[in-house]
């Protein structure tokens, strides 16, 4: 794994573990901040190892998703714009 992507996907692991603890204390907002941080640095990584070029600095999911050339059938565009506003 590239050097760049790997810190995002150690980041993305980081904030899925806090995602995790803010679920089980019933921080449910906290819960969703962090779901939303780790798909984004996820996303991020994924563009830097498989399209060789530094991500938009941007926080907007569907943005990175279409960047990433993934495409999530099962999930409604929606969602993922209401997940961005996080």
């Amino acid at each position: 794994m590239k050097k760049e992507a790997k810190l995002w996907f150690d980041l993305a692991q980081e904030d899925y573990v806090n995602m995790n603890i803010m679920a089980k204390s019933k921080s449910h907002r906290g819960a969703v901040f962090f779901a939303q941080q780790a798909i984004e640095k996820l996303i991020k990584a994924y563009i830097i190892e498989t399209k060789n070029v530094t991500p938009k600095k941007t926080h907007r999911i569907e943005s990175l998703l279409k960047d990433a050339g993934l495409h999530i059938e099962n999930v409604d565009i929606k969602d993922i714009e209401e997940l961005s506003k996080s």
